[in-house]
């Protein structure tokens, strides 16, 4: 049986799988349609025929209808066929699975076993030797072990949700975000909506950091763990002074975890510190509705309801709980 760490990766390539081909149908529909080809045809005919009889006014005018082309042949480009759309998506994330595997690679160098995906179950693994031991001693007359098992599952619950919200999570974020690019890139072509391709390139930045961040962190889980293991085994010999140890070590990390964002925007100049997460949540939930609008207004409500069924796999998972909690802890 796969641990949980690879069950949370199976379950959120799934929906993220499903997401884009929604999102791929629905740009398909778009902008391969049969009005919006002559459209495109016909204003670079007409951009040709101006440059061919000088019949330009302002070379600011040419240059904004050369750069109208320019957008609309690389979002076309992208959107001409499945493969290349995921092609291009996994050029751009390129830089974030190296970033993310160089730190991984110096934090493995430290300790081997130090990645995510071990630290992750051997908190588990390390946790539930732990509770059982403490569970065992406990009894009708002595209902204190009881008391300490519950805060030790409180604690490690809190810091292995941290650390699962801020890795695996935060990469299906990053390629959810990511995935709307083409839709995003026209807002390219006018100085009022600027803003917003930056807006959401800042947010991807962001959000593709927290799991490198997140692995810095491991060397402190991971040892952590190990000292659980040691409580366990001495246990039965004393009190419950390590047990107290082990859950305050597990909330400070739990709460450093959730300062990445922070210090994420932090670096890359964001005012909007701490909300990388809920401003994913929600340019998902923009992204949606602005496909669906697009898409409805062009006729195309197959690509609109294939969008529908991908962003609603996500929905599914519990995005708008973790949205509510994280506003609410605001």
């Amino acid at each position: 049986m796969e641990g949980i760490y690879k069950e949370m990766i199976g379950i959120f390539d799934e929906a993220l799988e499903t997401i884009h081909d929604g999102l791929y149908e629905s740009g398909a529909a778009l902008f391969n349609n049969m009005f919006f080809n002559l459209a495109f045809t016909l204003t670079v005919c007409y951009l040709g025929y101006l440059l061919m009889f000088q019949k330009m006014k302002s070379e600011e005018l040419a240059y904004k209808m050369i750069w109208l082309i320019i957008v609309f042949t690389l979002v076309k480009g992208i959107l001409a066929k499945q493969w290349l759309y995921i092609f291009f998506l996994e050029i751009i994330n390129a830089p974030a699975n190296s970033l993310l595997q160089m730190i991984t690679h110096i934090v493995t160098g430290a300790n081997e076993s130090a990645n995510l995906e071990n630290i992750v179950e051997t908190l588990i693994f390390a946790l539930r030797n732990v509770h059982d031991t403490i569970y065992a001693k406990g009894s009708w007359d002595n209902w204190l072990p009881y008391m300490y098992a519950l805060l030790l599952n409180l604690a490690g619950t809190f810091t292995i949700v941290a650390i699962l919200l801020f890795s695996i999570f935060s990469i299906f974020l990053a390629k959810t975000v990511l995935a709307l690019s083409p839709f995003i890139i026209i807002f390219l072509l006018w100085k009022k909506t600027e803003y917003i391709f930056f807006n959401w390139l800042r947010l991807y930045v962001s959000l593709s950091l927290y799991p490198a961040m997140t692995v810095l962190f491991g060397l402190v889980c991971y040892q952590v763990a190990k000292y659980m293991q040691n409580v366990a085994t001495g246990l039965p010999e004393g009190g419950f002074e390590g047990v107290i140890a082990i859950c305050i070590a597990l909330i400070l990390v739990g709460l450093a975890v959730f300062r990445i964002p922070n210090i994420i925007n932090q670096v890359i100049g964001s005012a909007n510190e701490g909300s990388s997460l809920s401003g994913g949540l929600a340019t998902m939930s923009a992204g949606a509705a602005l496909v669906a609008g697009v898409v409805k207004w062009s006729g195309a409500k197959l690509g609109g309801e294939a969008a529908g069924k991908g962003l609603g796999a996500a929905g599914g998972l519990g995005v708008d709980a973790l949205k509510k909690k994280w506003f609410n802890s605001k």
